[in-house]
């Protein structure tokens, strides 16, 4: 709950300051939950874990924070975890300095490993708020490893980063086996080594609304630095039927999505479509609405159907 005092509950030792597996957290207004540095128990570290069929729903002025874990093994996150039936609703609130080695915002998944068995469709749900200043190597804002859609209806992932050894993707997304809806919102001024805004891995990324705007894939060598605003693998898919994502030339700074390899997608970098087996089915690039960009800010690196070619007939602007 909470009411116009603002109170403060601090973890204490090591593991979850609170992991629902029934019922429903309700973070309401003034209430923050506060983690530790190197919350490392074989359990992993996330300062809230949501799993069976617990339901997490944050409210305006709820904050999660604070909480640094390297712990490794099934279980990752280092703001918020949600497992097997667990929901997680995110009305308003801050989810801020988090960190850890997958992701530090919000971990969804179901991991394989677990003792028992861990099973289900967790699901997250973004109408409001702002996840930022997190760190991880597998999306620095949120990790979508497995479970039920993904629907982002608003709010803000900015200033997340993925950019330690030599994987970092995704700084503000890394999206898995899950269908990620984007209908509003924001991401922006996030950086990883490959997909500075969005990282798609399986995916389908299904663009909708909202704007991608201001990140940076900063890695340099062998296949990184492609994307700055979102970068597609080649057994991954994206649609784009509404929303803006801005490329390298964008008329306001700070809005440029830009990319450390010239000519490797400073809006969208997507990589060789898979050609085994035959038909392949994956990597498709559907997008009908015109977006901001030029032709140098969109990459596709095989000589793939016409109808999947980044051109203006198919809604890019160059």
């Amino acid at each position: 709950a909470g009411d116009t005092a603002a109170r403060t509950i601090q973890l204490t030792g090591t593991g979850q300051l609170f992991k629902v597996n029934s019922g429903t957290l309700r973070l309401g207004k003034y209430i923050t939950l506060k983690g530790v540095q190197d919350n490392n128990p074989a359990t992993g570290g996330a300062l809230v874990a949501i799993e069976t069929g617990g339901t997490l729903i944050m409210e305006t002025d709820s904050v999660i924070t604070g909480n640094t874990s390297t712990a490794n093994g099934n279980y990752a996150g280092g703001g918020v975890r949600v497992l097997g039936n667990g929901v997680f609703t995110m009305n308003g609130g801050t989810i801020s300095n988090n960190s850890h080695n997958n992701t530090g915002g919000v971990w969804v998944a179901n991991p394989s490993g677990s003792t028992p068995p861990i099973t289900g469709s967790p699901q997250f749900t973004m109408n409001g708020g702002t996840i930022t200043e997190n760190s991880g190597n597998y999306g620095g804002g949120v990790n979508l490893s497995h479970g039920g859609p993904f629907v982002m209806n608003g709010g803000s992932l900015f200033n997340n980063t993925s950019t330690g050894g030599s994987e970092g993707q995704g700084g503000g997304i890394w999206v898995g086996s899950v269908t990620f809806t984007m209908k509003g919102g924001d991401i922006a001024n996030n950086k990883a080594l490959l997909g500075g805004g969005v990282f798609v891995n399986v995916g389908p990324f299904v663009m909708e609304g909202g704007t991608i705007k201001g990140n940076q894939a900063t890695g340099t060598g062998a296949s990184l630095g492609y994307g700055g605003g979102v970068n597609v693998r080649h057994t991954a898919a994206i649609t784009k039927t509404g929303g803006i994502i801005y490329g390298d030339n964008a008329g306001t700074a700070s809005d440029k999505n830009t990319a450390a390899e010239t000519g490797k997608g400073g809006a969208v970098s997507v990589a060789s479509r898979v050609t085994s087996p035959t038909p392949a089915t994956m990597n498709v690039l559907k997008v009908l609405e015109h977006t901001v960009e030029a032709s140098h800010n969109l990459t596709k690196t095989s000589a793939d159907d016409a109808a999947e070619k980044l051109t203006p007939a198919n809604g890019w602007q160059e």
